[in-house]
């Protein structure tokens, strides 16, 4: 039996976010990490699973954490489907702290032209515009990462409630009537 070692999440790059101050109430930039969850790592997986247990009304993240089960069921491949995280760890992320993920997306990649997003879930607490939340932007963040990465046009279908953030976010409807999207990398 040939034993493989996994090593945990993957760090792609830094992203930017906007945190704010308890003091002033004032937003700021705030560096985050996207990384790349490692589907047949069990501390991966179960850090994930650990998050979005704590993420109270969230709608998309359940289905995210089952295509992690997927992949290490090895039902799925990596190459196939991916899993992204923002979070605020700053290093070790081969031990990923499930209370700093802020947002996951699940990508699809087998199309050579694009990449579909099937699920993109930011913590419910951070998502929504109230005065209070801690930081805001994290979903631009993670399609701002995802255009630049992946270079490649990125289609999506979504819900009417999120039609102004996707085509603020350069997205645009690709048939009257249905909340499909599109993105292409001439946008950049």
């Amino acid at each position: 039996m040939i034993n493989s070692i996994t090593f945990g999440a993957r760090y792609i790059t830094n992203g930017s976010v906007q945190q704010r101050d308890l003091l002033t109430k004032v937003y700021s930039p705030r560096k985050v990490s996207i990384v790349q969850i490692d589907g047949v790592n069990e501390a991966d997986v179960k850090a994930v699973s650990n998050a979005v247990k704590k993420w109270k009304n969230a709608v998309y993240a359940p289905a995210i954490r089952s295509m992690l089960d997927c992949i290490f069921a090895g039902f799925v491949s990596q190459k196939e489907q991916s899993v992204l995280a923002i979070t605020t760890q700053k290093k070790n992320f081969n031990k990923l702290n499930s209370k700093k993920i802020i947002a996951l997306a699940e990508i699809d990649k087998r199309n050579n032209d694009e990449i579909h997003i099937d699920y993109l879930e930011v913590n419910p607490k951070y998502a929504y515009p109230e005065k209070s939340r801690k930081y805001k932007g994290i979903g631009s963040c993670m399609l701002d990462f995802l255009k630049n990465f992946y270079k490649k046009t990125i289609t999506l279908n979504s819900d009417f409630k999120v039609t102004e953030f996707y085509t603020r976010n350069k997205f645009h409807v690709m048939q009257e009537g249905k909340f499909d999207y599109i993105w292409n990398p001439e946008n950049l």
